[in-house]
């Protein structure tokens, strides 16, 4: 029984993922050859966010409570509807992206941060903070701009994408799927404070996310928890020990919706002499990006 039901969740499994680099590899395709891309890519998002939005019907209430929790400008239910549009708008335009970066390449661009190139010349090295909300195109943006730019991720996140290759048939295997269980642009999160450590010495930038409890378990700080948007934290406090041991200056980046597609912005962490003080300084990050982009966090 147990055979039965191991071998019954690999093919579910392994079928849903060759039918979702399926429909990106034809998606792509068909919006190569047509004409005005960006609105034909905003109309499928728009659809593919009301899918959603209808099949995720039980999570409308817990997210009008979070929207209230953290203090946004517009109504609960203003505030579903503009998640779920901007939600599939965010997945289409980062699937599509990863398959054509040559024609989308136009739509997307990266703010100059000069303070954070010097940084990378001078060998401090940088620490990248994002959000899971919006395109998480952040790392190979910056690799095409010949940023050396590696991501810190958990080891079963980075396995999941590892065993997505091989469940994937060869010609459909979605592009983003391969870059991100590349080796080369990851390192494992909790195995090597020292190759990081080198990684940066060398003017590279590691770029994380920690706005999910999930993430970087072995830096979580056991009885320190930290409320905010109605939710309780548990701070992780690792870019910011690395940055105060190695004068590696952080930054928090994220994307800025644009009339033609988007645009990765940084800003400076700011000043903070604790691991604490830095995790604050990102919690009052993530809750403006919360506002300005509707991103849903309490799942």
């Amino acid at each position: 029984m147990n055979n039965n039901l191991r071998m019954t969740t690999f093919f579910a499994e392994r079928t849903r993922l060759n039918v979702h680099c399926l429909v990106a590899k034809t998606t792509a395709a068909f919006v190569r050859i047509l004409p005005f891309r960006v609105q034909i890519i905003e109309l499928i998002g728009l659809v593919r966010g009301t899918m959603l939005m209808l099949f995720e019907i039980g999570q409308w209430g817990r997210i009008a409570r979070f929207a209230r929790a953290s203090e946004s400008t517009v109504s609960g239910w203003a505030f579903i509807v503009r998640h779920y549009i901007r939600r599939g708008e965010d997945c289409t335009w980062t699937n599509l992206y990863y398959e054509m970066p040559a024609v989308l390449g136009k739509h997307i661009d990266v703010e100059r941060c000069e303070t954070l190139e010097q940084a990378l010349r001078d060998g401090k090295g940088a620490v990248l903070l994002g959000v899971h909300g919006g395109p998480s195109i952040c790392s190979h943006l910056l690799l095409e701009m010949n940023v050396n730019i590696k991501c810190l991720v958990a080891e079963g996140t980075f396995r999941l994408w590892e065993r997505a290759t091989r469940y994937v048939i060869r010609p459909i295997l979605s592009k983003r799927i391969a870059f991100l269980s590349d080796p080369r642009r990851n390192i494992i999160a909790g195995k090597s404070e020292r190759e990081i450590v080198r990684h940066m010495k060398d003017g590279g930038a590691i770029f994380m996310m920690i706005d999910s409890p999930s993430v970087f378990a072995k830096e979580k700080v056991e009885g320190a928890h930290v409320h905010a948007m109605g939710m309780t934290f548990q701070p992780h406090y690792f870019p910011f020990r690395l940055s105060l041991r190695y004068g590696s200056p952080v930054y928090f980046c994220f994307f800025q919706k644009v009339p033609r597609g988007y645009r990765l912005r940084f800003a400076h962490c700011g000043a903070f002499s604790t691991p604490h003080e830095g995790f604050l300084n990102y919690l009052s990050f993530l809750q403006g990006q919360v506002t300005a982009q509707f991103l849903h966090i309490a799942s």
